[in-house]
């Protein structure tokens, strides 16, 4: 009787600081799990600033890049205008020396 009661003791403290080890394990996978879930958030809002950023540099390339279209199409038509101008100042200057205007 004795020889069973202590082996039923020796079982039960087995079991007990399996039961114990098993928590701590369980404890300790709660804590990295946390700790991954978060270093997680953090790069999601890492990467979520690092797209809002690119995006706000986006649309300032696209407005710099209109702005630059529309110089360049002003000035298209400057030149156009001092051709045309050159032409008529040319056509008169020619018109005068032949005597025809």
């Amino acid at each position: 009787m004795k020889d069973r009661i202590t082996q039923n003791k020796d079982s039960y403290n087995e079991n007990k600081h399996q039961i114990e080890f098993a928590n701590q394990s369980y404890e300790l996978q709660e804590k990295h799990i946390s700790k991954l879930k978060l270093s997680n958030e953090e790069e999601i809002q890492k990467y979520q600033s690092e797209i809002e950023s690119n995006n706000n540099k986006i649309k300032e390339l696209l407005h710099e890049s209109q702005t630059v279209s529309d110089n360049i199409e002003t000035l298209q038509k400057q030149i156009l205008n001092k051709d045309d101008i050159a032409k008529k100042k040319l056509l008169r200057m020619i018109l005068e020396d032949t005597g025809l205007s």
